[in-house]
C-alpha cells in the first residue's frame, strides 16, 4: 500500500472532542487521512510493534510505547493525549508503571475492572456526534444516562462482540459484518438502574479529570513525611472505617474479600482498582467527599503508635513483658471491636491471651500444675482409676481411653502424674506401638506378595506406584513406608532385570536381522525405520538400548556408501552408453547433450563423478552446450 501522506505530519487533524476516548480517535484519524488498513496506519505510529496483535493493547484507553510517533504525526501535546485515557484515574493513586516495559507488560494487568476490553456504544449518542465517549469505556458505567438506555456491546446483525481495538478495525462499524454503529437499536433501562448510574457518573468524572487530587498536600501527610499517594488514601479509609465502628474483619465479611486485602489498601499496597470502587461504595461516600476529608491529627498519630498499648501486658507474672514497655514484646493477633476486646502473644514466654478494652483478662486461668502423689484436682469414681490403670499399662492410646471413659485427653495425663505411672505408661504405649508397627508391616508384607505373584509371571516390568495401586493404596503409597520399599525392590529386582535382559536380546536379534536386510535393497533407511522394525521408536531405542546405536549407525553408514557407489557406476554406464549412441548418430557431442541422452541432470557436471567422465569423453575445453 502507498501512503496517502508523505510528510512527518498527518494532513487531516480533527481535534479530540473533550470526553473522547483514546481507541475511538485513533481510528478516526485512520479514516479520514484514508488508510484502508488499520494496521498500516498503527504500524507507523507504534513502529516497535512487529504483529498487528499488538493493536489490543489500545482498547485499555491508556498510554503504550510513550505515545510512540502520535505527537509528532497530530502535533498534540502529550498532555491533551492523556486526556484522551485514564491516565488521570490511575495517578489519583499510585505512580504510573514504568512504560518502556509496556510491550512485555500489557496496561490490562492493572487495569482491570476500571475499562472494559469489549466496546459499548449509544447509537443515538452517535448519531448526534459519531465519536466513542470515554466515559463508555468504563467497567462500571453500562447506562447512556442522556437517552435512558442500556450500552451496546453486541452487534445486532452479526451478534459479534463489539471491538474497541483489533486489526481489522472500522470505525464506528462493527470489525465483523461492517454495520454502522448508529444503527445498533435502543434497550431501555430501568428507573433504579438509571438512578444509580446517574449517582455513580459524578464520582466517575472526577476520577478522569487530571486536575483534581484524592490528597491535599500537606493536609494529608503522615508525620514521618514518607507516605505515598496509595498510603495517605489508605489512611483516609482506615479513618472512615473506624468512624463506623468496624474492625478489619467485620469489613472484609461484608465486602466478601480477604481481609488482607483490606489491610494492604489501608498500608498502602498494591491492590486492584475495583476493590477502592466497592470499598468506597461500602463507606457510602463519594471520590469529590474523600478528596476533601482531612483525618484529624490525633487520629494520625493514634495509628502510627502500636495498637492498644496498655492492654499489652502479660499475664505471666514471671515474664519480662509482664511491665509495661515503650517497644512491646506482645504482638495483636486479633482486634474485637464487636466484642470490645483484642487477642494477643507474648514472644517472651509464648503465652496468647484475650483482654477486654478495659484491661480486664478474659483468658480462662490455666490449671495449676501436679505432682506426682499430688490428689488429681478432677475426683473420679475408683472403678473408672482401675480401668485407666489397666488399659494404661497395656499400653492403649491416651486418646482412646479418654473415648472409652468419657474423659478429657488431660484428664488421663493428669491421672498417670497423680498416680506415678506416666513412665510406665509411656513405656507400654511405645512397646504396643511398635508391636503394631511389626505386626502391620508383615499384614502389607503378605499383601504385597499376595499381589505380586501374578505380576511376576507375566513378561513385564513391575514399578512400585503399579504395585501400589495392586494393593488398593494410591501410586506413592509405598514410597512413604521406606522398609517395605527396601523389600519389595529386593523382590522385584531380579524379575526387571530378567525381562529386561529378554527385551534386550529379543530387540537385538531383531535389529541385526533388519540390518541383515540392507544387503539386498537399494533404498536409504534412517535409524528410527530400523527401530520400528524392533518395535519401538527412535527415543525408545536411544533411551533403553542405547548400546546398539553405534552398531546401527555404522551398518547404516556403509548400507550409505554401497548405494552411492553403485549410483556412480550406473551413472558411468549410462554415459558410455550415450556418448555410443551419439557418435553412432554423427551428433555433435556437449556436456548438456551427452547429460540428456544419459537422462541426467543438466546440473549433473557439477558431480565430480559426472564431471570426470564427461572430461574423459570430451576433454576440459569441450563445449558445455
Amino acid at each position: 500500500m502507498v501512503d496517502p501522506w508523505f510528510f512527518e505530519v498527518l494532513p487531516n487533524r480533527p481535534a479530540p472532542f473533550l470526553d473522547e476516548c483514546m481507541s475511538g480517535y485513533l481510528l478516526r484519524l485512520a479514516q479520514v487521512n484514508g488508510f484502508s488498513s488499520y494496521w498500516d496506519f498503527v504500524s507507523d505510529l507504534f513502529p516497535d510493534w512487529k504483529r498487528p496483535q499488538q493493536i489490543r493493547m489500545l482498547h485499555w484507553e491508556y498510554p503504550v510505547e510513550q505515545w510512540g510517533r502520535v505527537p509528532l504525526r497530530t502535533h498534540l501535546p502529550v498532555v491533551a493525549l492523556n486526556r484522551l485515557t485514564v491516565t488521570a484515574w490511575v495517578e489519583k493513586f499510585r505512580s504510573l508503571p514504568n512504560r518502556s516495559r509496556s510491550r512485555y507488560l500489557s496496561p490490562g494487568h492493572f487495569l482491570k475492572g476500571v475499562v472494559r476490553p469489549e466496546l459499548r456504544v449509544c447509537s443515538l449518542c452517535l448519531q448526534e456526534q459519531p465519536y466513542v465517549r470515554l466515559v463508555w469505556r468504563l467497567a462500571p458505567v453500562s447506562t447512556c444516562v442522556e437517552h435512558g438506555c442500556w450500552l451496546q456491546h453486541c452487534c445486532s446483525r452479526c451478534g459479534a462482540e463489539l471491538a474497541a481495538a483489533e486489526p481489522g478495525s472500522q470505525y464506528l462499524r462493527c470489525s465483523a459484518c461492517g454495520l454502522d454503529l448508529r444503527q445498533l437499536p435502543l434497550v431501555p433501562v430501568s428507573h433504579v438502574v438509571l438512578e444509580q448510574q446517574r449517582h455513580l457518573l459524578p464520582s466517575l468524572y472526577f476520577l478522569l479529570d487530571p486536575d483534581t487530587t484524592l490528597v491535599r498536600g500537606v493536609d494529608d501527610l503522615v508525620p514521618n513525611g514518607d507516605s505515598t499517594l496509595a498510603q495517605r488514601i489508605g489512611l483516609k479509609f482506615h479513618y472512615l472505617r473506624s468512624q463506623l465502628g468496624y474492625s478489619i474483619q467485620a469489613f472484609a465479611r461484608k465486602l466478601g474479600v480477604a481481609h488482607g486485602l483490606l489491610s494492604a489498601l489501608e498500608a498502602g499496597g498494591q491492590v486492584p482498582f475495583p476493590l477502592y470502587l466497592s470499598y468506597l461504595e461500602a463507606l457510602s461516600q463519594s471520590w469529590p467527599d474523600l478528596a476533601a476529608l482531612q483525618v484529624p491529627a490525633d487520629f494520625i498519630v493514634q495509628v502510627q503508635l502500636p495498637r492498644h498499648l496498655p492492654l499489652r501486658l502479660c499475664p505471666n507474672a514471671a515474664c519480662a513483658s509482664h511491665q509495661p514497655q515503650t517497644q512491646p514484646r506482645v504482638v495483636l493477633l486479633a482486634d474485637l471491636p464487636e466484642r470490645q476486646a483484642a487477642r494477643f502473644r507474648c514472644t517472651d514466654c509464648g503465652r496468647r491471651f484475650t483482654r477486654s478494652y478495659d484491661g480486664i483478662l478474659l483468658t480462662k486461668p490455666r490449671r495449676a500444675s501436679i505432682h506426682p502423689g499430688d490428689p488429681p484436682t478432677v475426683p473420679k469414681p475408683v472403678e473408672e482409676v482401675a480401668l485407666l490403670t489397666t488399659w494404661g499399662l497395656q499400653g492403649e492410646d491416651n486418646r482412646q481411653i479418654a473415648h472409652r471413659l468419657g474423659w478429657g485427653e488431660k484428664t488421663v495425663r493428669m491421672y498417670w502424674i497423680a498416680l506415678n505411672l506416666e513412665t510406665q505408661v509411656h513405656q507400654a504405649q511405645q512397646r504396643r506401638r511398635e508391636k503394631e508397627k511389626r505386626e502391620r508391616l508383615a499384614d502389607l508384607k503378605a499383601r504385597l506378595e499376595q499381589v505380586l505373584q501374578p505380576l511376576l509371571n507375566q513378561d513385564e516390568t513391575i514399578s512400585l506406584r503399579q504395585l501400589g495401586r495392586a494393593m488398593g493404596y494410591n501410586s506413592d503409597f509405598l514410597h512413604s513406608c521406606p522398609t517395605l520399599t527396601t523389600w519389595a525392590q529386593a523382590l522385584i529386582q531380579p524379575h526387571n532385570d530378567h525381562v529386561r535382559q529378554k527385551r534386550k536380546e529379543t530387540a537385538t536379534s531383531q535389529i541385526l536381522q533388519a540390518l541383515d536386510e540392507l544387503k539386498g535393497s537399494n533404498q536409504l533407511v534412517k535409524v528410527g525405520e530400523i527401530a520400528q522394525k524392533a518395535g519401538m521408536n527412535y527415543a525408545q531405542l536411544r533411551e533403553d538400548f542405547p548400546g546398539l546405536l553405534p552398531v546401527i549407525h555404522q551398518a547404516l553408514t556403509e548400507h550409505r556408501a554401497q548405494l552411492l557407489e553403485l549410483q556412480r557406476k550406473d551413472q558411468l554406464e549410462r554415459i558410455d552408453a550415450a556418448v555410443s549412441r551419439l557418435v553412432a548418430k554423427g551428433a555433435r557431442l556437449s556436456y548438456q547433450v551427452i547429460l540428456q541422452e544419459a537422462g541426467l541432470s543438466i546440473h549433473g557436471s557439477k558431480n565430480p563423478v559426472i564431471r570426470d567422465a564427461l572430461i574423459r569423453w570430451m576433454g576440459i575445453f569441450a563445449p558445455r552446450d
